[in-house]
């Protein structure tokens, strides 16, 4: 089941409960992530400094997480 899933779809999973986050997060799954990403057609290849999960947040997570430096 979960091989048809996309990116967004296990990004709503993990956040559901400890569990489900605990297991499509779990490294041994990463190939869920990876099947996921290949079930979107045009999504660039994920830079290898980037994890499977934080990929498909930046691509499809509505906010951001990157912080800025203050500039005194």
């Amino acid at each position: 089941m979960f091989s048809y899933f996309e990116p967004s779809d296990l990004l709503q999973i993990a956040r559901a409960t400890r569990s489900l986050r605990k297991l499509v997060l779990d490294k041994a799954n990463k190939f869920l992530w990876v099947k996921a990403r290949e079930n979107v057609p045009g999504i660039p290849p994920r830079p290898e400094h980037i994890s499977e999960p934080a990929y498909a947040s930046l691509l499809f997570d509505k906010h951001c997480d990157v912080r800025m430096p203050q500039t005194v």
